[in-house]
């Protein structure tokens, strides 16, 4: 017997936590959405601990679907969550996250505010709270996390395919099957790889303040270490993928302007691994005394070093010589071809008018003109959507105030001098 279709299908891949669930399903099932037309599907990923007789016996006044898989990671895992879901809107979440008794409704609301009829995705906002509170470490994860999506809120934001979180978004059941779901190759940026190929569609982001949900983050030093490391080794998958953000990649950027003590550095990544690691792992002992002491900015400095050491290593990993990386790197990259390439816009006629231009031809760059006088150029960004209405006046803001200030201050010089006459 087929099951009838439902509004939304909540997918939660869950790995080794099942202190967590009940919390993230208890708020669930609290949602001011009718429950009735929603299902959870958690899949539970390699689970060694009693995740699944937790499951077993939750009560649930929603549709509870419990998937087990041998531990592919979290790609595979909401790959598979998708597959079995009925909802005709899918909402992606992570297992530590106890989300807002309006959080379903929010993201069902903004998919149903399509102005311009194109599909979209959605992304909520997760406040995280952390384990230790002062420590150096968790205040700059809750300081990253909070920039991140101030960013978002801002209307002239324009969005890249980093934007995109899997712990919490929601996108068409019909489109995610058309985009093929995640790249089950990556263990980590799976997001960010599924949200360039939406970014490539021309598929429009949108933040979502309301579909919010507390992110009860766990993660430590040791496990960011790790976290580096697969980013690393993510990266250099996304630039053979995706060739055309190659430069904007960290491994590129920090390829173009090593220092002396950069390159040490890759020398031991590559040919001494071992005591390279031992003396990363001497100064992450270095980095207790400093907090200790509360240095911060020596801290934050060391920190940082320490976190492109293993980035580096992952990265590093990949190849089998720092000549391999750095050809690798080195290699003709190639352009989007997403909406028009390049447009000349003319302030003159007016930011209303050129605001039109731009939600009607949406390039990814513009040369930028008042009169016959140039005032700039707006880059491409690799891997950002195309320029919309929203964007130019903080462009304006942020890139060309000397160049507009120039070109009023002389043409009302003229006019004065003209009136005198």
């Amino acid at each position: 017997m087929k099951l009838p279709v439902l509004d939304v299908s909540v997918v939660i891949p869950t790995h080794n936590r099942a202190s967590n669930l009940p919390r993230t399903l208890d708020a669930l099932n609290q949602q001011n959405f009718c429950l009735g037309n929603m299902e959870v599907i958690v899949v539970a990923d390699g689970c060694k601990d009693n995740t699944l007789s937790v499951l077993e016996t939750y009560k649930a006044d929603f549709s509870l679907t419990v998937v087990e898989k041998p531990g592919l990671g979290a790609a595979t895992a909401r790959n598979s969550g998708a597959q079995k879901a009925r909802g005709s809107l899918l909402i992606f979440l992570d297992d530590d996250i106890e989300v807002s008794p309006g959080f379903v409704l929010a993201h069902v609301t903004a998919h149903q505010k399509k102005s311009t009829g194109k599909d979209r995705v959605v992304i909520g906002y997760l406040p995280a709270i952390t384990q230790h509170q002062t420590d150096f470490f968790q205040i700059g994860l809750r300081c990253w996390w909070e920039s991140k999506f101030q960013s978002m809120q801002r209307t002239s934001h324009r969005f890249t395919y980093q934007d995109l979180l899997s712990g919490n978004f929601s996108i068409s059941a019909e489109l995610f099957k058309q985009m093929g779901g995640f790249n089950t190759e990556f263990l980590c940026k799976e997001d960010y790889e599924f949200g360039l190929r939406l970014i490539n569609l021309g598929v429009d982001f949108q933040f979502s303040a309301d579909a919010w949900g507390y992110h009860h983050e766990v993660t430590d030093f040791k496990r960011s270490l790790k976290r580096k490391f697969n980013e690393g080794v993510a990266d250099i998958q996304l630039a053979q993928i995706h060739p055309e953000i190659k430069d904007a990649l960290l491994v590129t950027q920090l390829e173009s302007r090593y220092t002396w003590f950069d390159r040490l550095v890759l020398w031991f990544i590559f040919y001494g691994s071992a005591i390279g690691d031992l003396c990363v792992m001497a100064l992450c002992y270095v980095l207790k005394f400093l907090e200790w002491y509360h240095l911060r900015d020596s801290w934050q400095f060391l920190y940082r070093k320490i976190h492109i050491y293993w980035y580096m290593c992952g990265a590093a990993s990949q190849f089998s010589s720092h000549d391999a990386l750095t050809k690798f790197l080195d290699s003709q990259t190639f352009t989007t071809s997403v909406g028009n390439s390049k447009i000349a816009l003319n302030l003159e006629s007016g930011l209303d008018t050129v605001e039109g231009v731009l939600e009607r031809e949406r390039p990814l760059s513009a040369l930028l003109y008042y009169g016959e006088h140039y005032i700039g150029y707006i880059d491409p960004e690799p891997g950002a959507e195309a320029l919309r209405a929203e964007h130019i006046r903080a462009i304006l803001l942020a890139k060309f105030p000397w160049q507009l200030i120039s070109i009023f201050s002389t043409k009302r010089a003229s006019q004065e001098s003209t009136y005198m006459i």
